[in-house]
């Protein structure tokens, strides 16, 4: 049986549009402590990566056209623009507190900081 050693281990993984891979990776790895399973393209900003945290992980592209080499489309990803939010990705941790206060430092604009008994709504 062939394993496929690059296969994402979750059943449902993210992909993020970034304009510039190679920092989404440095700033996702020290702010969120994701760790980084590979990466394609130029070194300096690779055209895409995979990132790991705790049993799941996202993909990282940068902005091309089409969804795939070998498909005839007309898909454009693109990386949001300002004011613009067109993802969002949820991790849990086992104590917020300490993770939220290492994520804070590494953004420009921090969250509003978690308050006690909150839950997320019902979709």
């Amino acid at each position: 049986m062939l394993v496929n050693r690059s296969a994402a281990p979750g059943p449902v993984v993210p992909v993020l549009v970034y304009a510039n891979v190679g920092k989404a990776i440095k700033w996702l790895s020290q702010a969120f402590g994701f760790t980084e399973r590979f990466r394609y393209g130029p070194p300096g900003n690779p055209d895409g990566a995979q990132l790991a945290v705790g049993q799941g992980c996202v993909f990282l592209t940068s902005p091309r056209a089409g969804q795939s080499p070998k498909w005839d489309d007309q898909a454009v990803f693109r990386a949001p623009r300002a004011g613009e939010v067109t993802h969002s990705v949820v991790v849990q941790v086992e104590d917020v507190d300490p993770h939220f206060e290492h994520a804070r430092l590494a953004v420009r604009r921090a969250p509003s900081p978690p308050r006690e008994g909150e839950r997320p709504r019902e979709p």
